[in-house]
């Protein structure tokens, strides 16, 4: 799999502030993705892409327990991008959604000094660049690559200051990142969701047998050989 970072450059506007458990959080929300649009470094999000991702069980799960926390750029660290540490995080993700096609969300800001930094840079008049963290594989169509919806791992949205949704980023998983614990229970979670999930590629879920029989059918004649 692949760490993506897909640079957008919205226009947040300071919602009013909701009361959440006793406190007032000012709340920012827009755009934060582009769907059908091919990057500088080739690839794109599909139409239907954001439909499926945000709308995933999992992902609301995580939103209503208010378990999906933003940085200021992406961590670099492993665990860090895994999972938001508290002291990094400056914004909450309250709600996502889509609208034709493309993804919205609606982030609080905390009362730190990170939710802070951007509550004033917004109050100024300037528009942060947004970015999806997360994890995924290209697949390739007659217009260009795409990033696959069916084993996507949506993480978080930060705020960047990269410039506009052109400049897509992605770099390749290291060993220690995918032996890292808290991929393998990403990835787990997923898998599970897949398992059940009815709408399943039947192409893609031939492909992947086969590849499983072939990799067995390996271990089978090296075990013989031994």
């Amino acid at each position: 799999m692949l760490k993506f970072g897909t640079t957008f450059r919205t226009r947040f506007k300071i919602c009013d502030s909701i009361q959440l458990n006793g406190v007032n959080i000012p709340c920012i929300t827009g755009q934060v993705g582009q769907v059908d649009v091919v990057s500088q470094n080739g690839y794109r999000y599909r139409s239907g892409f954001w439909d499926k991702v945000i709308n995933d069980s999992i992902i609301q799960e995580a939103i209503a327990s208010h378990d999906m926390l933003g940085t200021i750029e992406h961590p670099k660290d492993d665990d860090a991008f895994l999972r938001t540490p508290y002291e990094e995080a400056s914004h909450i993700v309250l709600k996502a959604w889509v609208q034709d096609h493309n993804p919205f969300a609606t982030f609080g800001l905390l009362n730190n000094e990170k939710g802070n930094q951007i509550k004033a840079l917004v109050d100024v008049g300037h528009c942060p660049g947004v970015s999806t963290r997360g994890m995924g594989q290209f697949e390739r169509d007659n217009i260009s690559q795409y990033v696959s919806e069916e084993d996507y791992i949506l993480i978080v949205w930060d705020i960047v200051r990269s410039p506009n949704f052109a400049t897509l980023k992605m770099s390749e998983v290291t060993d220690s990142l995918i032996n890292n614990p808290l991929f393998k229970e990403l990835a787990d979670m997923h898998q599970i969701k897949d398992s059940v999930y009815t709408g399943y590629d039947k192409s893609k879920l031939i492909t992947d047998m086969g590849k499983a029989i072939a990799e067995l059918q390996q271990k089978f004649e090296l075990l013989k050989s031994l």
